[in-house]
């Protein structure tokens, strides 16, 4: 709803949700900058078989827009990046990188990558998940979550995955960067709140489950 009323789409939402957490949790831990994230993006083709195995995307560079004041403007931003980003060249041009990367002796793959990495300061992925309920033995799943794979030195990690009408989020920090993960949780829960806000919108946001988990909180 938030997305149709601002001609966005749903992980233009997200994203902005995202910039919006990490913005409330640096004003009460120190100085608010952008982050650039590096995202990955689904190069498969409409008609391509959903059973087929194996992985097509590219990596590529997002400025998250923590310097934006307002929740309107941070989606404005995100969205104007995303458009730019699947009209360019980059995502194809990177997956064509990181194809001839894979063919390098070991030792010089692993510094490439490690070097793609220090252009970025967190990886953040959005992945739709089942629109309908699954079942396991019988028993309804109720909560499916999912981890970005963490690169080289890169100190946050921030997944998002949709299934049966909810969206998840989960957070992968260094804790000697993040201590307190669980307000970033906190925090993207009331950006959705203040986006449905400024498009005219109620709110309607459950409660975020919290993991036990000693590194993370999905």
């Amino acid at each position: 709803a938030i997305g149709k009323a601002a001609g966005a789409t749903i992980n233009d939402v997200l994203v902005a949700a995202v910039a919006g957490a990490l913005r409330r949790y640096m004003a009460e831990h120190g100085e608010i900058v952008n982050i650039r994230a590096m995202v990955p993006v689904n190069l498969r083709s409409a008609d391509h078989p959903p059973e087929a195995l194996g992985n097509q995307f590219a990596l590529v560079y997002l400025t998250l827009p923590l310097e934006e004041e307002t929740a309107q403007l941070r989606l404005r931003n995100v969205k104007r990046q995303m458009d730019m980003l699947k009209q360019s060249p980059e995502p194809v041009i990177v997956y064509e990188i990181l194809n001839i990367i894979g063919m390098f002796p070991g030792r010089l793959a692993d510094w490439v990558t490690s070097w793609f990495s220090t252009k970025a300061s967190a990886v953040l992925t959005n992945v739709p998940g089942p629109r309908t309920q699954l079942y396991f033995a019988g028993h309804p799943m109720q909560r499916i979550m999912f981890w970005v794979p963490q690169s080289g030195r890169i100190g946050l990690g921030i997944s998002i995955i949709s299934y049966h009408g909810e969206v998840l989020l989960g957070v992968m920090v260094d804790d000697g960067l993040v201590s307190e993960p669980e307000k970033i949780l906190a925090s993207f829960r009331q950006e959705i709140g203040e986006m449905a806000r400024s498009v005219g919108l109620a709110p309607a946001v459950t409660a975020i489950a919290q993991g036990e988990g000693p590194d993370a909180t999905p």
